[in-house]
């Protein structure tokens, strides 16, 4: 201090910056008091004021950011007797206010370069901000949004009122769940509406708080779910009407070969037991004969039955599930159990339902006989209303294993799945290993 005690204000300075620093002087000296920031440049034990853009010239140690505050000091008597030269040092803070812009700088570069739309919304609702994204799907400009209502930009399903936060309104009137998304109907500018993807969060900040809201465009999204939606139920009608082409050609060849094959074996038959009866013949060869007719007749009888069971057409479709289930049970030495409710025979339903559920059923069967290793299984069928059925068959085998169902080449399981769901019913699998299946269909029929 010492050093600076008794010399001229002007001393301290450049003397290229002397007529600025006495006209500050002068106006103090008429009695105003005023402050002036300024960027200080240290050279040669001297302070120099410079312009900001004359700072890269400098190390940045050597420059100082301050305020200087002049004020007219009077004496005892009220008069101006010099001048009082307050220089405040603001580096740290004009230092950490340069950090911060940058930060918000590149924060909203980040947040400008996102594919999605962002706003920032204050706790009464207002934008604060609104990055590219969200000017390219909303049609707005920036400046025309912030400090408008976020509710502005929704084709609104809920309403905003002191009894409803904010928070509450974007996601889905339930307190709690920020963060996860839900869809909505975005308003462009031009009142069209798209749908959107909505995720609120909420950020804490001191002496309140604040929404970031994430505004997805899922036009593209949605319309390639549509199309997939449409491709996906065209193949579902095509798989059904090549099951019922499928069908019609089961039954033409089982009639044929029962009316044609059929007939041909049955009185081969009736010839070999006409021929047993004549002299000379070997009884031997005749009853052998036989057999291989026998048993033709019988494999001829089983692969009509397989392509379309008679049962369906003489007994029903309850009477034919009951007559197979029964049948693969004795064959397999599997304990089965058939409960099948009374009211369902007056149900009427068409021959493609019917034909389909017995396929379905007879699949599942068969799945339990070649997979599963049970010992028993119930086949229980009930009536829920005046139209809908459910089917439940139980087994006790080895179980549901997720994994291996998950995989490739089941493609039985996924047969009954679309066969059912071509129908507009549906089915589950339940189970786990070593506790055995239960499949179920549930089905609505008119």
């Amino acid at each position: 201090m010492h050093e600076v005690l008794g010399k001229q204000v002007l001393d301290l300075f450049a003397s290229s910056q002397g007529l600025e620093i006495d006209c500050n002087l002068q106006r103090a000296m008429k009695g105003e008091s005023f402050s002036l920031p300024a960027m200080l440049a240290r050279t040669s034990g001297q302070a120099r004021v410079i312009r900001n853009r004359d700072a890269r010239m400098f190390d940045e140690s050597d420059l100082v950011w301050a305020m200087l505050a002049y004020s007219p000091w009077r004496d005892d008597e009220g008069a101006i007797a010099g001048v009082i030269v307050v220089v405040s040092d603001r580096t740290e803070r004009v230092q950490a206010k340069r950090k911060l812009n940058d930060t918000w700088s590149r924060s909203q570069a980040v947040i400008n370069h996102m594919l999605d739309g962002m706003a920032m919304v204050s706790s009464e609702g207002h934008i604060e901000s609104f990055n590219l994204a969200a000017e390219r799907s909303f049609g707005y400009r920036a400046k025309e949004v912030i400090g408008q209502n976020v509710l502005m930009l929704f084709l609104c399903p809920f309403t905003y009122s002191n009894d409803c936060t904010l928070e509450q309104c974007l996601v889905s009137g339930k307190k709690g769940i920020s963060g996860v998304g839900r869809e909505v109907l975005g308003l462009r500018k031009d009142q069209s509406t798209f749908p959107l993807e909505l995720v609120v969060s909420k950020i804490a900040l001191r002496g309140g708080h604040l929404f970031t809201v994430l505004l997805r465009d899922i036009s593209t999204r949605k319309a390639a779910q549509e199309e997939l939606g449409v491709i996906t139920e065209r193949l579902r009608q095509l798989a059904a009407h090549q099951e019922s082409v499928r069908e019609a050609e089961r039954s033409r060849i089982a009639r044929e070969l029962h009316d044609e094959l059929g007939g041909q074996l049955t009185a081969l038959r009736f010839d070999v037991n006409r021929l047993s009866q004549l002299p000379g013949i070997g009884l031997e060869r005749v009853g052998q004969l036989r057999d291989s007719l026998d048993a033709a007749i019988r494999s001829t009888r089983s692969i009509i039955s397989d392509l379309r069971p008679p049962m369906l057409d003489h007994l029903g479709l309850w009477g034919a599930i009951e007559w197979y289930a029964e049948g693969l049970a004795r064959r397999c030495a599997l304990n089965c159990q058939i409960l099948i409710c009374p009211n369902l025979e007056d149900l009427k339903m068409s021959n493609n339902v019917g034909i389909s559920l017995f396929r379905v059923v007879q699949e599942a069967l068969s799945n339990i006989v070649k997979h599963a290793e049970a010992q028993s299984i119930i086949l229980r069928a009930k009536r829920l209303d005046d139209a809908v059925i459910e089917v439940k068959i139980i087994d006790d085998g080895k179980g549901l294993n997720r994994e291996d169902l998950d995989k490739t080449g089941h493609w039985g399981v996924l047969g009954m799945h679309e066969r059912v769901r071509s129908l507009g019913g549906e089915l589950a699998l339940e189970g786990a290993p070593g506790q055995g299946t239960t499949l179920r269909i549930r089905l609505r029929v008119s």
